[in-house]
C-alpha cells in the first residue's frame, strides 16, 4: 500500500485534486477543530461531483458522539477517535478495499 501524504491544512480541494490525480483507493482525514463532519460532507461531495464516489473515507481526530451519526449518514463508517487502536483503522480498510474489490468484479 502507498500513502501519499498532504501538507497540514491542506484544503478540501487540495485534496481531491491529489485524490484524483493518484488514483486513491482511500483518503484518511483528520480533524482537530471539531469540524470533521462538515469537512468530511464538503469532501464526499467533491469527491461525487468528479466522479470518485468509491474512493474510501476514514475519518479521525477530534469526534464528538453526535458526529458518528452525521459522518454515517453520508457514508462514512470508518471514523477513529483518539486512541483508536492502530490495527483496527488498518483491519476496516483493508476490509473495506477487499469489499470494493469483490464488488467490482
Amino acid at each position: 500500500m502507498e500513502v501519499i501524504y498532504l501538507p497540514l491544512r491542506s484544503s478540501i480541494e487540495e485534496v481531491v485534486s491529489a485524490a484524483l490525480q493518484e488514483d486513491v483507493d482511500v483518503i484518511g482525514i483528520s480533524n482537530l477543530s471539531a469540524t470533521l463532519v462538515h469537512v468530511c460532507q464538503r469532501l464526499h461531495r467533491l469527491l461525487n461531483e468528479a466522479g470518485a464516489n468509491d474512493v474510501l473515507i476514514v475519518a479521525g481526530g477530534t469526534v464528538i458522539a453526535s458526529d458518528y451519526n452525521e459522518l454515517s449518514a453520508i457514508g462514512i463508517s470508518g471514523v477513529f477517535g483518539p486512541g483508536s487502536d492502530l490495527s483496527e483503522i488498518i483491519d476496516y480498510i483493508e476490509q473495506n478495499i477487499r469489499q470494493k474489490s469483490v464488488t467490482e468484479k
